[in-house]
């Protein structure tokens, strides 16, 4: 789950999210694939800039998990599905799980995954 991230990108958020990034708050994400993802609906801020996507969980979950950072080129797209529930399928690690974002964050993630590759998600 994301306490993996959290290992792996120890210590790789660069500080606050710029104040020229876009915000998107309320958003959706879940950490893994299978029986027992671990989700956060509606639970997550994220702040997108020309680097990367900053990614917060709700106050309540603060403690816990630190502010997150991923980089855009280690980010890979791996599947988008449109429709009512949109969502993006990412993996920035093949040791890490797959991260599926939902929503505006997905769509924003799944455009900076077809601006490094013309073919796009699969």
């Amino acid at each position: 789950g994301i306490e993996n991230y959290t290992r792996h990108l120890s210590g790789a958020a660069p500080g606050e999210p710029p104040p020229t990034a876009e915000r998107l708050s309320g958003q959706s994400l879940e950490f893994g694939t299978g029986m027992a993802p671990v989700r956060y609906k509606s639970a997550v801020t994220a702040w997108l800039d020309m680097g990367g996507v900053y990614l917060r969980p709700l106050l309540v979950f603060r403690m816990f998990h630190p502010m997150l950072y991923l980089r855009w080129p280690e980010i890979e797209v791996l599947e988008q599905k449109t429709g009512f529930f949109s969502r993006v399928r990412v993996k920035v690690s093949d040791d890490l799980p797959v991260i599926g974002a939902y929503g505006r964050l997905g769509e924003a993630m799944a455009e900076h995954g077809r601006r490094r590759s013309p073919a796009g998600p699969a």
